[in-house]
């Protein structure tokens, strides 16, 4: 998902402890594990929707919170904090 999102592409993903944290209405739409209805209703809503997303901010947005310059700052943060 996230190197999706990486790429500027809204997703689509299932609430499965992990994609709620960085899906938004902005950069894609979530779906209940197994339900089968609301990940269709997702697909017809994201392929009836799909010029809303801007892939430049979606990029830019996650490569704020997630690129590897980011999360490696915040490990050694979290290692010193440790220490």
């Amino acid at each position: 998902v996230l190197e999706a999102l990486v790429s500027g592409r809204p997703v689509i993903s299932t609430r499965s402890g992990g994609p709620e944290d960085f899906v938004r209405k902005d950069n894609g739409l979530l779906a209940d594990v197994g339900d089968i209805k609301m990940i269709s209703e997702a697909m017809i809503k994201m392929k009836n929707n799909i010029d809303d997303y801007n892939a430049q901010e979606i990029r830019r947005d996650i490569l704020k919170k997630y690129s590897s310059k980011v999360v490696s700052q915040k490990l050694v943060k979290l290692y010193r904090d440790v220490v």
